[in-house]
């Protein structure tokens, strides 16, 4: 298997706020029924979550670029026990053999296969993160769920950076 073209240079949260709402008279009550009705873990909708995606090239070398995902949970949301933000970055470098090969191509987008890849690259941190984080409150840990990110066209401009909302994914969980 041959290795991507995007190689990962470094990833860090920026910021993350999980607040489980352990109040009330019938937190007992909610546990429990957390626990027996999710066995292992809480699914949330895709439709929970609000999802924004920005996409930067160094001021300096087209090569490299970063991407910031920020995943929070509605404001309105009365179905989970919880609720979360996390904004995470990870910084790539594309190939320098792939971009020149692939530049030749007709049909090749870099700024396009960016905005799908990378996206996704840190999303898939973020997943894990939610997970390990939300698995130590007194309810089921949150499994976020898993989206692909649509190809698009953005500005490859040194310093420019592109930013999009993501409310729901391109196909339905099932």
């Amino acid at each position: 298997m041959p290795a991507s073209p995007f190689q990962l240079l470094g990833f860090y949260i920026e910021e993350a706020h999980y607040f489980a709402d352990v109040k009330g008279e019938k937190v007992g009550d909610r546990i429990r029924k957390a626990r027996e009705a999710h066995s292992r873990n809480y699914l949330i909708k895709p439709a929970s979550l609000e999802i924004n995606v920005e996409i930067g090239v160094n001021q300096t070398d087209e090569l490299k670029h970063f991407c910031r995902v920020t995943v929070q949970t509605k404001k309105d949301l009365k179905d989970l026990p919880c609720s979360f933000r996390v904004v995470a970055s990870g910084f790539f470098h594309v190939s320098e053999a792939f971009y020149k090969k692939m530049s030749q191509e007709p049909d090749f987008s870099l700024s396009k296969m960016l905005s799908n890849q990378l996206p996704a690259c840190v999303y898939s941190s973020i997943r894990d993160f939610v997970l390990t984080i939300s698995s130590k409150s007194p309810y089921p840990g949150i499994l976020l769920p898993c989206f692909a990110f649509e190809p698009l066209s953005i500005d490859l401009t040194p310093g420019n950076v592109k930013s999009r909302k993501k409310t729901k994914p391109q196909h339905e969980a099932v």
